[in-house]
């Protein structure tokens, strides 16, 4: 079920916030970089194309798109959180935090050009037809087409303009921001794991003994707890190459939540990289069929592994 804070779904308001903040932040990075034409230096046509033209175009390429796919954006958004669910929360924090920062300072600016060619283009698709997820060419009429390419001109030309200056905006990007950051960062992650061996100390001791990861299986949704810690050890387990107690642990967790694939699919991977043993994990991977027949997704995954397992065992 998506979460929900005072009755909004957070999923659903990220994708909102986001639609806010992409246009503010292309308008941002257009007026407060000195972005020059490469083909003319005449003051009133940098502002009108650098500072209006282009970042207009992107804007409203980007709010299309996220209009236009706001439930998937959502859905993707519900599903990234249910699979970090067992991580942390103050990992997630932490990662997430570099990877927002990877996000919008690298990625963003790369792909804006060209989520506005397609933008453009469907804009043109959309005003010609009905058909609204057939994008079958021989049912494209040629006027449709034409349109299209027409609509894609203005961000191809916006794209041609400012792409020169992109790269010498990743350029400053790495050496004025990136680079310089690094060192801190990389103290900040230091202090914070040291932070965390401290706070964990002490938090075993304030508890007379209990582990924190003993605690947070007597909180709620005690599954998800019992497979963050179940996971912690399996890793350790299988670091040391302890193939035995990795199977015990996972074969109890398998019968404790028979409506959980994930330890079946945890023992077949243990068998099959751990112990190279691939008629066990052929053996694990039919169980995975047998418990869980109406999942078409798994039962197809687990019968392209077995082929796969069967042709090399026949080749040994």
């Amino acid at each position: 079920m998506p979460k929900e804070i005072k009755g909004l779904i957070v999923s659903r308001l990220v994708v909102l916030i986001s639609i806010i903040l992409v246009p503010v932040a292309i308008f941002l990075i257009f007026n407060l970089v000195d972005f020059k034409l490469w083909f003319s230096d005449d003051p009133a046509l940098n502002f009108w194309i650098l500072n209006i033209l282009c970042p207009l175009v992107f804007s409203v390429s980007w709010l299309f798109f996220l209009i236009l796919f706001a439930n998937r954006f959502a859905a993707t958004i519900e599903a990234m959180d249910r699979t970090v669910g067992v991580v942390p929360l103050r990992l997630r924090f932490f990662f997430g935090l570099n990877a927002l920062f990877i996000l919008f300072i690298f990625v963003f600016p790369i792909i804006t050009p060209i989520i506005s060619i397609l933008s453009f283009a469907s804009m043109a698709w959309r005003l010609t037809t009905s058909r609204k997820e057939s994008w079958d060419d021989s049912k494209v009429s040629f006027g449709t087409k034409l349109l299209m390419i027409l609509f894609s001109l203005l961000p191809i030309f916006c794209t041609i303009v400012i792409l020169p200056q992109y790269i010498l905006l990743s350029i400053f990007l790495w050496e004025n921001i990136w680079i310089p950051l690094l060192p801190i960062i990389f103290i900040i992650s230091v202090c914070l794991c040291t932070a965390l061996a401290i706070g964990s100390l002490f938090f075993l001791i304030a508890n007379k003994g209990v582990s924190e990861y003993e605690q947070i299986l007597k909180e709620e949704d005690e599954e998800a707890r019992i497979l963050e810690v179940s996971n912690l050890l399996t890793f350790a387990y299988l670091q040391n190459k302890d193939w035995d107690k990795s199977l015990n642990l996972l074969s109890e967790l398998k019968e404790k939540y028979p409506d959980n694939p994930v330890y079946l699919l945890n023992i077949a991977s243990v068998y099959k990289n751990g112990m190279k043993d691939l008629a066990k994990t052929i053996d694990v991977l039919r169980e995975l069929i047998e418990r869980f027949p109406s999942n078409e997704r798994l039962v197809k995954g687990a019968q392209l592994e077995i082929e796969s397992l069967q042709k090399s065992l026949s080749k040994n």
